[in-house]
């Protein structure tokens, strides 16, 4: 089985589904569609598997968590790990 995740039109993870493939995930309230895991999640594609909290850079091609509200950040750009600065 694969992960999918559902991405909003701000590229927000709004969603997970497990599936064997895209066509099987259902319809929903999402604008898209990316695969975040492969096959008994042996390998992330995407640098961290998706979940709530994240969001889908198309640029570096990996997701990654939001900017922490409280503070300054700055995104390692090695790790995609936020940094307090």
């Amino acid at each position: 089985m694969k992960r999918f995740a559902k991405l909003n039109e701000l590229n927000e993870v709004v969603g997970v589904a497990v599936a064997e493939s895209m066509e099987q995930v259902p319809p929903g309230d999402y604008n898209r569609l990316v695969e975040t895991s492969g096959a008994h999640d042996s390998a992330y594609m995407r640098r961290y598997p998706a979940g709530p909290n994240m969001i889908y850079d198309a640029t570096r091609d990996a997701f990654y968590w939001k900017r922490p509200v409280e503070g300054t950040w700055q995104l390692n750009e090695s790790t995609l790990l936020w940094e307090k600065i």
